[in-house]
């Protein structure tokens, strides 16, 4: 980092209190509106984690996704000046319909409301704001029309759109094994008491068609691909693994907010 940037972070940290015995949270929520004014005015990295509610399998809690990204989204605040924002816990996850456990807005109403939060954090003084999404399809999509649509309106604020698999690039390569799942893995390591691998069924009656088209027909849905356990038995899922990845994911993360405050 450049000497202002480590003059600008020793300032954060005498404002919100480190220096004096009182560690400052990294959560946008937990922060009083002068901190944030301050962190505003210093060119404080935003990071808010996207993460879409929908069925993970039986063994799985349908709030996955978000304990993925705030994880990953805390620990890079963690070793920066950044702050994790309130996430944005909606999209349009139809795919998913099949079973219970998500919630849908719908794609107009879902770019609206990533435009609103772009030109909130912009309105407050942040200028750079980095989205983490877990997965791609249709968040992923919805938020880049968005930014594209906010930024061609605001070109002076810097808008990052990534996800876990983009942060992990190639070395993704080094965990795909059979019965192997990244968000099983991650979750044994970060919440393992919401991890149930006993409920994992023996055998899975899967029938995989391969996808040639995105098919629009009554009476078909993801369940007629892949129920219980979308896709795969992650049995060979390990919370060793888990902290692999998230060592990964949060390293490429903070390099990204780095790289920010650096400019």
């Amino acid at each position: 980092m450049k000497s202002s940037t480590y003059f600008i972070m020793a300032v954060i940290l005498i404002l919100t209190g480190t220096l004096s015995g009182q560690e400052r949270s990294v959560f946008f929520m937990d922060l009083d509106f002068n901190t944030l004014e301050q962190l505003g005015k210093s060119g404080a990295t935003i990071i808010v984690p996207m993460a879409q509610i929908e069925a993970h399998g039986p063994h799985l809690p349908v709030g996955t996704d978000y304990y993925i990204t705030r994880e990953i989204s805390k620990r890079a605040a963690e070793g920066s000046s950044a702050v994790v924002a309130p996430p944005l816990l909606f999209g349009n996850c139809l795919d998913f319909a099949s079973w219970p456990g998500y919630v849908v807005v719908d794609n107009k109403t879902f770019i609206d409301l990533v435009k609103n939060y772009c030109r909130s954090i912009d309105e407050q003084g942040f200028n750079t704001l980095i989205f983490l999404v877990q997965h791609g399809g249709n968040s992923v999509n919805g938020i880049r029309l968005a930014v594209e649509e906010y930024h061609r309106d605001h070109p002076g604020m810097i808008i990052h759109v990534t996800t876990t698999g983009m942060l992990l690039g190639k070395a993704a390569a080094q965990f795909r094994k059979p019965n192997f799942h990244l968000d099983t893995a991650m979750m044994l390591h970060i919440r393992p008491d919401l991890v149930y691998m006993e409920k994992i069924p023996d055998t899975l009656q899967v029938r995989l068609f391969p996808r040639t088209a995105y098919t629009f027909r009554q009476g078909q849905g993801l369940a007629d691909l892949a129920p219980e356990a979308l896709f795969t038995r992650p049995t060979a899922s390990t919370r060793q693994d888990g902290a692999k990845i998230l060592e990964i994911a949060v390293r490429n993360l903070s390099e990204l907010i780095d790289n920010n405050e650096d400019k």
